[in-house]
């Protein structure tokens, strides 16, 4: 297993709304120093139900990931999803629009010491609403 990357404890985070399967999601991502997502963080409009639990408890695996070195992609080509290949679930949204043409997360810095400068809030989502449904027969 490859060793975690710490972060530093200053660090770039990016903040921004979207919507999958008809619930509001807020989303946040923290970045490492050389522009890559480090972290996620996914909470549900509704707090205290079961599905904001399972949306932070699967942010919290990602960020673990990344930050032992797992790409995106190979999280976003990992996760369930629909025959048209859109993600089933908020978590593949989110990394859907971590890839998405408009967002630069590989943006340079000054120096060691020097945060990004943020994305504008809110970043508005190229995905669809409400394409997580199952087709019928």
């Amino acid at each position: 297993m490859t060793d975690r990357h710490q972060l530093p404890n200053r660090r770039s985070h990016d903040g921004f709304e979207f919507e999958h399967g008809g619930i509001r999601y807020s989303a946040g991502i923290g970045i490492f120093p050389d522009g890559r997502p480090a972290e996620l963080f996914l909470n549900a409009a509704k707090s205290g139900t079961a599905m904001e639990t399972y949306a932070r408890d699967a942010a919290i695996l990602v960020s673990l990931a990344l930050q032992h070195g797992c790409t995106v992609d190979t999280l976003r080509h990992a996760i369930t999803r629909n025959q048209d290949g859109s993600p089933s679930g908020p978590i593949g949204a989110l990394l859907d629009h971590l890839t998405a043409p408009t967002n630069a997360f590989q943006r340079p810095t000054n120096g060691p010491d020097d945060l990004p400068t943020p994305l504008p809030t809110p970043i508005p989502s190229p995905l669809p609403t409400g394409t997580n449904a199952l087709p019928t027969a």
